[in-house]
């Protein structure tokens, strides 16, 4: 008889007040994996909205955060893309971002 293992997965979704160390370090570790995150992860994670985390099993495999960036970052990505703001940049929804990392 052939068995095959199958993955538990689980999403969780916390404020990152309310992630443990451990999570955290988790976290930073799988998203600087990807190697397209500037140095200072650690202290902007703290800033985040929400950190989105997919385990399979006890396994971290998946990372996303929804983040407020810097007025600076804002600015440099408007001008990279060469758009204008909009009304309502800097205002609720408009202003949010998502950072996303995966482990492959």
């Amino acid at each position: 008889m052939f068995r095959r293992k199958v993955p538990m997965y689980s999403i969780v979704a916390k404020k990152p007040s309310d992630c443990s160390a451990r999570e955290l370090e988790q976290f930073v570790k799988l998203v600087m994996a990807g190697g397209e995150v500037a140095n200072g992860l650690p202290a902007r994670v703290q800033k985040e909205v929400s950190l989105v985390m997919l385990f399979n099993d006890e396994e971290l495999v998946g990372t996303t955060g929804l983040k407020r960036p810097e007025t600076d970052y804002q600015n440099k990505v408007f001008r990279r893309n060469q758009t204008k703001r909009g009304a309502n940049s800097g205002q609720g929804l408009f202003n949010q971002h998502f950072a996303t990392g995966f482990k492959v």
